[in-house]
């Protein structure tokens, strides 16, 4: 299945949606296919039901736009905002507010959660029925719901549906269908349209023991019926960007900056456009994977927790869901580790990190340093050029590297370049060496990774003679003795 941009970047944002709500993958293209499957029996039209899945795949988008807010509430947003949906006590780390407070608190979480939804749909988009359903997500059929107290039909058909198929969703999946079917019970005529609920609870067995597609996300996107697309590559890549800012809202700009900063790196060391771009998205993205870390692990810094350290991870795994950025998607995941293998998730060393994710790693560093001088600020040159030569001479930094984002910050008396290591491939390269590893001929390599065999060719050149060897053979034992090929 080939998906558009669109469809790519929805998928994406219900991957990290769920991780930021803790739960499982697949749990926003379940509740969107529950949510179509719900439509239809209660009689709406075909396209009723492609909005209500829709809705469904971009839920939880707005997430990032109140992590902090749940962090100081529950003392762990994520596994908070877990416990809440599933019906359990989040307040476990601290003390629950009483009940009317609770309500005045929770009002601003929730509008800003579905204006931040509504910026997302209006960023791709999508039509404006979408948005209008979108600022309903929390509203309840009695009026007690969040943040207008909307009740009865006044609340969007579409957010109805969702808010439904959601909870059939959790409680199937958690508690089983005889008490998911209870809960949907004692709910009825305060959360959900009695009538809505009743239709669920003589279906919900059937949905629920439906055998599960084998890619849930593509059978979700087939529900939603988007059409044309016109988006951009980079609209996908900055919207990304800019929704996992959002966490943190000390760092809300920090990927935009670091998107600048290593475009102009990039420029000074390659004339490869798609090399260049490559670069600019990977920096911005570097921070994606947070989304599905606890704020409160990021309280000491990047890095210093088992938590943090598995956020590129999650960058790759969510990038994974855009096939069009599955290149970026490498490098992307490369932005903490560092050339003496003390970085993070993998713990790679140099041999086994292509040139640009070395740019990646500096201008995300770099841009960090910054934004701690307050985002409108100046480059604060010398104290960069200290600590990211230091760095490099620590050998956790590559020194060229370093050099580029000093020259491109306009700063003078550049560190001496020091000889570039021998063996030191680009990602494009990479791949192509493990298709040679793997025994592929060109054109396999080349259909693969979506190339034309003389390109691959080409690139087979380049590595024959970074490696000096002029065979197949011989660069795969000299590839792997120098741990060329990242794992």
């Amino acid at each position: 299945m080939t998906l558009t941009r669109t469809e790519q970047a929805i998928g994406a944002l219900a991957f990290a949606g769920d991780l930021s709500m803790g739960q499982p993958p697949d749990h926003s293209p379940n509740v969107a296919r529950l949510a179509a499957r719900l439509a239809d029996s209660a009689g709406a039209d075909a396209d009723m039901q492609a909005t209500a899945a829709r809705l469904a795949m971009l839920r939880w988008a707005g997430c990032t736009s109140n992590a902090r807010e749940f962090a100081m509430l529950f003392g762990d947003d994520v596994g908070g905002r877990a416990a809440y949906i599933e019906g359990r006590n989040p307040f476990v780390a601290t003390e629950p507010p009483n009940p009317a407070s609770l309500h005045d608190t929770m009002v601003p979480i929730a509008a800003a959660h579905c204006e931040a939804v509504v910026m997302i749909c209006q960023r791709l988009g999508l039509p404006d029925v979408l948005i209008h359903a979108a600022e309903d997500f929390f509203e309840n059929w009695d009026g007690s719901g969040l943040p207008e107290g909307k009740a009865g039909d006044a609340i969007h058909e579409a957010a109805q549906y969702v808010a439904l198929a959601g909870d059939i969703e959790v409680y199937g999946r958690n508690f089983g269908t005889a008490r998911a079917t209870l809960l949907i019970e004692n709910r009825a005529g305060k959360v959900y349209d009695p009538s809505l609920a009743q239709i669920a609870i003589q279906h919900m067995d059937r949905w629920l023991k439906a055998e599960a597609p084998g890619d849930a996300c593509a059978a979700a996107l087939a529900c939603c019926a988007l059409g044309d697309d016109d988006v951009s590559l980079s609209d996908v890549a900055l919207l990304l960007a800019d929704y996992s800012d959002l966490k943190r809202p000390d760092m809300t700009g920090v990927s935009r900056l670091a998107q600048g900063l290593s475009l102009k790196m990039a420029e000074a060391a390659t004339q490869d456009p798609d090399e260049i771009s490559a670069i600019g998205f990977a920096a911005a993205l570097a921070d994606l994977g947070q989304v599905a870390v606890p704020n409160p692990a990021f309280d000491h810094g990047t890095g210093t927790s088992e938590a943090a350290r598995l956020a590129p991870h999650w960058t790759e795994r969510i990038l994974s869901r855009a096939p069009d950025l599955l290149a970026v998607a490498r490098l992307a995941s490369l932005a903490y580790e560092r050339m003496d293998g003390s970085g993070f998730n993998r713990g790679l060393t140099a041999a086994a990190q292509p040139f640009e994710a070395r740019i990646v790693q500096v201008a995300r560093l770099a841009t960090v340093e910054r934004m701690a001088h307050g985002l409108r600020a100046e480059w604060p040159v010398a104290h960069l050029r200290a600590l990211l030569t230091a760095e490099a001479k620590a050998g956790r930094l590559d020194l060229r590297a370093v050099r580029l984002a000093l020259e491109a910050m306009g700063a003078r008396n550049l560190p001496r370049a020091e000889e570039e290591p021998v063996l030191s491939l680009t990602a494009r390269e990479q791949d192509v060496l493990a298709g040679l590893i793997a025994g592929q001929s060109n054109k396999e390599i080349a259909r693969g990774l979506e190339l034309s065999p003389k390109t691959v060719g080409t690139h087979v050149e380049k590595i024959f003679r970074k490696l000096g060897v002029s065979s197949r053979a011989a660069a795969a034992m000299k590839a792997l003795d120098a741990g060329l090929v990242a794992p």
